[in-house]
C-alpha cells in the first residue's frame, strides 16, 4: 500500500474480524506526533468505494486547511485512526456530532474550518426525551398520591420542595374520561396478561393507587388527526385494568400544551417517550410461575404439615411472591386438587398409571409404544395413542391417519386417562354421559359409515371387492399393584 511519507501510525483495529459488506463509510481521525503542531487533530468522513478497502491507499483526507495540508505533505509524523464504521448517513451524523462536540471552528486543536452537514435529521430529540421520562418516572417514585390529604392540588412550589417538574400537572381523573381519550402508544395490540395482573391489584386494594400514572398529552395533534385532544401518551393497559376494576378514579400526570409548545414535542416524540417509558428490562428474569409456588406449598404440607390455606401460605403469596388475591386462591386450589388427585391415584395398594413421555414415565411411555406396535403388527391396522383428556386432538388425528393410509381395515383408538379424575369425565357417571359417547359415535360414523369401503383384489380369482373399515376402542391399563409378587419355589 502506497501512503504519505507523514502517516507514520495506522490503526484500523476497530474494523478486525466485521465484514466489509456490513459498512460502506467511515469516520477518521488524523494527528500530529510531533513539531508545533503536536496533539492538533484533523476529523473526517469517507464514503468508501464498493472494492475499497479502509485506508488502502486511495483515499486519505478531503481537508481544505492550508496547515494541515502542508503538515501532510512535508512528511511531519501523523497518526490516522478509525473512529468508527458503519452505513453512509450514520457516519456522516457521527461526523458532524463529534465535530459540533469538539466545536471545530473555534478549537485551536483541530484543522477543521466547518463543521460537515448530517446524514438526516433524526425527527426526535431523544436525548430530551429520555430526560422527559425520568421526569415522569420520578412521580411515580416520590408521589404516591397526585393531591394533597384536604383533597386540593400541589402547588408548582410544593412539587419542585419533593424534586418534581413542576410543569406537569398530577390529578386524579375519571376512569370513564380516561377510557374515552385516543391513544398515540405504537403498540398493535395490548398484553391480556399484564392488564389481568394490574387488574388483580387494584380489586385486592380497592383502589389505583400502587399503578402508575396515566401519561396524558393535552391538547396534541396527530397528523392522521389533525384536532387538539387530549390523548393518553401512556398507559392504556391501566385504564382497561381500572375499568375492569370498576374503579371510578385513576391517577393522570398531564403534560400541559404549554409544555408541548416550549419544548416542541413533536408526534415523533410522544411516541418515543411512551416507548422509553415501557422498555425493556436490562435484567432478564424468569418470573416465578404459579406451578412453581403451588409446589412449594404442597412441600410446606406434606414436610411440615402446615395448613395448605394458612396465613403464612397466603402472606407468602402476596407478600413475598407479588401474587394477587385471585391468582393466590387458584394456586391454593391447585395444591389442594394435587393433593386430592396423588390419593386417589394411589390406594388398595395400586398406582394409577400415567402414559407419559418424560424420565418419570419412561417404562410406562414405552408399554403404550410396544402395545400399539403389538396392535399394528398385522400390517391391516392403524393405533392412534389417545390421551382421553385431549380426545378432541385425538378424533382429528385418527380420522388424519385414515385420509393418509386409506387401505387400512382396522382403525383402533389405543386409550389412556392423563389423570384419575378424568376417568368420571370419560365414561360419565349416572344420567350423565361421558366424553367418549360423542368421541365414539364420531369416528364410528365416519370410518364404518360415510368413507367409501376399501376396493381389494382377490389373489387366486383376481376379481375385486369391497371391504368397510372397523373402528374400536381400546384401553390401556389404569393401576399397577404396589405389592411383588413372590417366585412360586
Amino acid at each position: 500500500m502506497l501512503k504519505p511519507d507523514s502517516i507514520v501510525k495506522i490503526d484500523k483495529t476497530k474494523v478486525d474480524g466485521v465484514d466489509r459488506n456490513s459498512y460502506d463509510s467511515i469516520v477518521y481521525e488524523f494527528e500530529v506526533l510531533k513539531g508545533l503542531y503536536r496533539g492538533d487533530k484533523y476529523l473526517g468522513y469517507h464514503h468508501l468505494q464498493d472494492d475499497e478497502e479502509i485506508f488502502d491507499g486511495r483515499y486519505f483526507n478531503s481537508s481544505t486547511c492550508d496547515k494541515f495540508k502542508k503538515l501532510f505533505q512535508t512528511g511531519i509524523p501523523l497518526s490516522l485512526t478509525l473512529i468508527d464504521y458503519g452505513v453512509k448517513q450514520d457516519m456522516q451524523n457521527l461526523e458532524s456530532k463529534l465535530q459540533k462536540e469538539n466545536n471545530v471552528i473555534k478549537n485551536p486543536l483541530f484543522f477543521n474550518k466547518s463543521v460537515a452537514p448530517t446524514g438526516f435529521k433524526d425527527p426526535r430529540n431523544r436525548e430530551q426525551n429520555k430526560a422527559f421520562v425520568e421526569q415522569v418516572e420520578k412521580f411515580n417514585e416520590k408521589l404516591r398520591r397526585p393531591i394533597k390529604d384536604d383533597g386540593t392540588c400541589y402547588s408548582k412550589e410544593e412539587l419542585e420542595s419533593m424534586g418534581l417538574w413542576s410543569e406537569l400537572i398530577p390529578l386524579f381523573s375519571k376512569s370513564s374520561r380516561l377510557g374515552s381519550l385516543s391513544s398515540i402508544q405504537t403498540r398493535l395490540e395490548e398484553d391480556k396478561k399484564h392488564i389481568k395482573e394490574i387488574q388483580g391489584y387494584m380489586e385486592d386494594k380497592g383502589d389505583g393507587m400502587g399503578a402508575e400514572y396515566i401519561l396524558v398529552w393535552e391538547n396534541f395533534e396527530l397528523k392522521s388527526d389533525p384536532h387538539k385532544k387530549d390523548r393518553v401518551g401512556d398507559g392504556n393497559c391501566t385504564i382497561k385494568a381500572g375499568i375492569n376494576a370498576k374503579l371510578d378514579y385513576m391517577k393522570e400526570l398531564r403534560v400541559p400544551e404549554s409544555v408541548i409548545k416550549k419544548y416542541g414535542i413533536t408526534e415523533e416524540d410522544a411516541r418515543h417517550i411512551g416507548n422509553l417509558r415501557n422498555r425493556k428490562s436490562k435484567t432478564i428474569k424468569d418470573e416465578i410461575k404459579k406451578e412453581d409456588a403451588a409446589k412449594e406449598i404442597k412441600s410446606r404440607k406434606t414436610d411440615h404439615n402446615i395448613d395448605i390455606r394458612s396465613k403464612t401460605n397466603i402472606d407468602c403469596l402476596k407478600e413475598d411472591y407479588g401474587f394477587h388475591t385471585k391468582t393466590a386462591n387458584r394456586i391454593l386450589d391447585m395444591v389442594e386438587s394435587n393433593i386430592k388427585q396423588e390419593r386417589e391415584e394411589k390406594r388398595d395398594n395400586k398406582t394409577f398409571i400415567h402414559y407419559i413421555n418424560d424420565k418419570a414415565h419412561k417404562d410406562n411411555w414405552n408399554e403404550l409404544q410396544n402395545k400399539k406396535k403389538e396392535l399394528e403388527s398385522d400390517g391391516d391396522t392403524i393405533v392412534i395413542t389417545i390421551a382421553t383428556a385431549g380426545w378432541k386432538s385425538g378424533l382429528l388425528s385418527t380420522l388424519k391417519a385414515v385420509k393418509d393410509d386409506p387401505n387400512k381395515r382396522n382403525i383402533v383408538a389405543l386409550m389412556h386417562h392423563s389423570e384419575y379424575s378424568y376417568i368420571e369425565k370419560w365414561f360419565g357417571k349416572g344420567k350423565k354421559k361421558g366424553k367418549v359417547d360423542k368421541f365414539e359415535s364420531i369416528l364410528r360414523y365416519y370410518i364404518e359409515d360415510a368413507i367409501k369401503p376399501i376396493q381389494r383384489k382377490d389373489k387366486s380369482s383376481g376379481s375385486k371387492y369391497n371391504i368397510d373399515r372397523t373402528f374400536s376402542i381400546k384401553y390401556m391399563e389404569e393401576w399397577r399393584s404396589d405389592v411383588k409378587k413372590e417366585k412360586e419355589e
